[in-house]
């Protein structure tokens, strides 16, 4: 991990000016979660299951400061998990985010620093893990984001903002280094990894109380270094958009932004796509309605590089007295030149009722379904249980989290019939869990 980068900042702008290190408040926050979990298909085998009992040691560490010249955060979870019978390999997952904003120069030049840690899913058309699945079919992702930038104000409603981005993603070798004990500080991440240069230029104007317009345009160099059997993939690319957003009413909002996405690659034809991002909300007492659609580049953890994604979404959320009820519909198409087309819906619902004043239950429900056939298999997830508070930052909780993976190999999208069909299976976990923090 390249933490030490926001570390480097916040120490560099602390001898430059102690002052605003001093100013402002910091929030620092040790915590540990101990869990016993039960699940009856450890390996994820559709024959042959076997049972085993997990130990779950998961420390957390947050540490937060606004203030000055700075705004920083830093917040890491670790999940250790012990299997009593050896049926299958001790595991270990971590997540950190991490940002830092430094203000260099007062109301002019900032540095802008964020790192990213966590295991998603190899295949990146899934989107995001759902909550409460398995380290099954995940890769490590470290995204590492450096920004210096200028912040112009032009007049009271216009201001811009202009500057250099340097990104780097990089994905551990094998879907099985996330169990590795210290993934990110080995040589797991060498032979998947893009770094991408972006000079960019955003302008924002103030039409009037109730919306505005902006306007921007980036240049992006890809670098991607692929697997031993794909060729490295080197890209440039030119954006420019207009758009704008508008308060139609109260508690009703749009926003998009419309522009030309060319990509250039050293090798082969280059290709002009749209990029779209565009966003419509709607709040009316206790209810937020939503609805988005999102054009643009995401980056592939089987390559390494870059995948086209185009993504529909809506959302609906509810509270009542007692009881919070959301409902969220996901469908991404992915396509990549050495993949192909992927297509996944994913729909979800999820439920919060207060029993009483420490005590609350949960449930979600979530389907994802490969749409576009081939030989992934459909996937449903249900999770159930009861939180009770014991104070202000300490809870227990009992939870079922229940799997079912369907038949995988079945028929292509153009009826051809796969011959290595795998069986489906499902996985019944329970678990309880005590977090403290100190």
């Amino acid at each position: 991990m390249r933490f030490f980068a926001v570390t480097v900042l916040l120490s560099a702008l602390c001898a430059w000016s102690p002052a605003p290190c001093r100013a402002g408040e910091t929030r620092a926050e040790a915590g540990l979660g101990l869990a016993g979990e039960y699940s009856d298909n450890v390996t994820e085998s559709s024959h042959g299951a076997k049972a085993d009992f997990i130990t779950h040691v998961k420390p957390r560490l947050l540490f937060e400061h606004e203030g000055g010249r700075i705004l920083a955060k830093a917040d890491y979870r670790g999940d250790y998990q012990y299997y009593m019978r050896g049926n299958a390999s001790d595991d270990y997952a971590h997540y950190l985010r991490a940002s830092a904003l430094g203000e260099v120069v007062e109301n002019l030049f900032f540095v802008d620093l964020s790192e990213d840690f966590r295991p998603v899913y190899g295949n990146s058309a899934r989107g995001e893990v759902v909550e409460g699945d398995s380290t099954q079919d995940l890769v490590n992702r470290n995204t590492f984001q450096a920004s210096p930038y200028f912040s112009l104000h032009f007049s009271d409603r216009t201001q811009g903002r202009f500057g250099y981005r340097f990104t780097d993603t990089r994905y551990s070798d094998d879907w099985d280094s996330h169990k590795r004990p210290l993934p990110g500080l080995n040589n797991s991440f060498s032979t998947k990894s893009s770094q991408q240069h972006s000079a960019f230029a955003n302008l924002d104007h103030a039409v009037s109380e109730r919306g505005g317009l902006q306007t921007g345009a980036e240049i992006t160099r890809l670098d991607a270094k692929r697997q031993d059997d794909l060729p490295s993939e080197s890209t440039t690319r030119y954006m420019a958009y207009v758009g704008g957003s508008y308060l139609l009413a109260d508690g009703l909002s749009v926003s998009a932004r419309v522009g030309p996405n060319l990509s250039v690659p050293d090798e082969g034809s280059r290709s002009l796509r749209p990029y779209v991002s565009s966003e419509l909300k709607y709040a009316l007492g206790r209810s937020e309605f939503g609805l988005g659609y999102t054009m643009d580049y995401t980056s592939d953890p089987r390559t390494g590089g870059d995948t086209q994604r185009t993504q529909y979404r809506g959302w609906w959320t509810k509270n009542f007295d007692r009881t919070w009820l959301g409902a969220n519909v996901i469908y991404t198409s992915n396509e990549s030149l050495h993949e192909g087309t992927q297509e996944y819906f994913r729909p979800s619902i999820s439920l919060r009722r207060e029993l009483s004043e420490r005590l609350s239950a949960f449930a979600t429900l979530t389907g994802d379904f490969n749409t576009s056939g081939g030989d992934d298999a459909d996937r449903y997830y249900a999770q159930v249980g009861l939180r009770h508070e014991l104070s202000e930052d300490s809870w227990l909780s009992l939870s079922y989290t229940g799997k079912l993976v369907g038949k995988a190999g079945g028929p292509s999208r153009d009826g051809a019939t796969r011959s290595d069909q795998v069986d489906g299976y499902e996985v019944n976990r329970i678990m309880v869990e005590i977090y403290m923090a100190f």
